[in-house]
């Protein structure tokens, strides 16, 4: 990971103190009042977090959601070609899925099959001679705790750019999302376990 790369996230997650109030009073309407305090809260724990970008142990692609994403169904077989790649580094590969499945998936259906998705993902990366000795364990663990960065990035990257009607409702349904992901999986105690061990 280029000291670029790195950089930009703490610039992004630096930001949330400055900009947490003022998202707050434009896409606060988004989520409900449990959600607004872990909005609220997220600043103090990304300290916690970011350490944790310095895994380098897969490509992280950095925005894998379905606005990124193109199906095609032909012959009885679908095809997946994943677009905007401007973000790719080395890091924890379980960003991706935990950003995946906590902005891009009904909470519901994630809260369902998020853990049969989080282990076929370890069994997969645990194939590879980069991840010897990274448990299941510690795959949810990471998954769990790595749900912020959902929050991050929509906070920070909605704050940033032009509004629009669409992007307001984009940008607050995935904050929604995300803030739900990060009540349901206590993604602070996640964080708290990762940084004691």
């Amino acid at each position: 990971m280029t000291v670029n790369k790195v950089m930009g996230h703490y610039k992004l997650a630096g930001r949330l103190t400055e900009l947490t109030g003022p998202w707050l009073d434009r896409f606060g309407r988004h989520l409900d009042d449990g959600h607004v305090r872990i909005v609220s809260e997220l600043a103090r724990h990304t300290d916690r977090w970011l350490p944790l970008l310095d895994d380098h142990r897969t490509l992280w692609h950095g925005d894998f959601r379905l606005d990124n994403m193109l199906f095609q169904s032909h012959g009885g077989r679908q095809q997946l070609a994943v677009l905007d790649w401007q973000s790719l580094k080395s890091g924890p590969g379980v960003i991706d899925v935990s950003y995946f499945l906590g902005t891009s998936v009904e909470p519901s259906d994630r809260a369902e099959h998020e853990r049969a998705l989080v282990t076929e993902y370890h069994e997969r990366v645990a194939s590879y001679e980069a991840a010897e000795g990274y448990s299941r364990d510690d795959c949810w663990l990471e998954y769990r705790a790595h749900a912020v960065y959902g929050l991050v990035l929509a906070i920070a990257v909605s704050m940033g750019v032009q509004q629009t009607p669409r992007g307001d409702v984009m940008f607050g349904t995935m904050a929604a999302r995300a803030a739900a992901q990060v009540a349901d999986l206590q993604t602070y105690s996640a964080l708290a376990t990762l940084t004691r061990s």
